[in-house]
């Protein structure tokens, strides 16, 4: 089957796929700028930890991306029209579901499909512009910056033995780092917070109303919490 919201890897070194006993594909890629900064492997463990938490014993495919506010400032223009950089992104699959105001409050049953095209989700702080928003981003050097697996129209054919591509969610460390003052805890614990976010996002879970946001956040809260205990 030919998935048009798939694109093949940046580099083949670029996104390593750390093998998984529950049959997840999660690749794990951090900007070399923040490398000494956070694990691969404790990111990878969260990541399937969510998964897990929220009931998907399927198979899936997840790409998790660190990066700097430079590039996600790119992504947040090109995909939401959004000047400014954010916090985290979750670019969602053709066969992912986003929850409808009556269905966060109700029952996941009743989420309704979108498409990828349309389900790029801005994050955690995504109703507030960061710090820096009014600047700009400068035209240079953009168009060489690698972009998610799914963020264009190119031809993917997914063998039907591979898992099914959930899709990707997008992090800035430096928006982390300035933020989590804010929360009181280390940029390492923000990064943790709006990965398990950004995830929930591509489950379905939406915050878009009061009574969306708060279900949404408790339940994060919950599995941040669950996964240090």
């Amino acid at each position: 089957m030919i998935n048009p919201n798939r694109v093949p890897d940046v580099a083949a070194d670029a996104l390593p796929v750390i093998p998984a006993a529950d049959s997840y594909w999660i690749s794990v890629q951090i900007d070399p700028a923040f490398s000494d900064l956070l694990e691969a492997d404790h990111l990878h463990a969260l990541a399937t930890h969510t998964l897990l938490a929220e009931g998907r014993r399927d198979p899936l495919e997840v790409g998790i991306t660190i990066t700097d506010d430079k590039e996600i400032h790119t992504l947040n223009k090109q995909y939401l029209d959004h000047d400014y950089p954010t916090d985290v992104l979750s670019f969602g699959a053709d066969s992912a579901v986003v929850a409808s105001d009556q269905a966060a409050e109700d029952s996941a049953d009743t989420r309704k499909p979108v498409s990828a095209t349309e389900y790029v989700t801005e994050g955690y702080e995504g109703d507030e512009e960061a710090s820096g928003a009014e600047q700009p981003l400068p035209d240079e050097d953009t168009a060489d910056r690698p972009l998610p697996r799914q963020a264009g129209a190119v031809a993917f054919i997914t063998p039907p033995d591979w898992p099914t591509y959930l899709g990707d969610v997008v992090i800035s460390y430096e928006t982390a780092a300035h933020q989590a003052g804010d929360y009181s805890h280390s940029p390492a614990a923000e990064v943790d917070v709006l990965l398990v976010h950004g995830l929930l996002h591509l489950l379905g879970y939406d915050d878009q109303t009061p009574s969306a946001h708060d279900q949404m956040h408790a339940r994060q809260d919950a599995i941040v919490l669950s996964f240090k205990c």
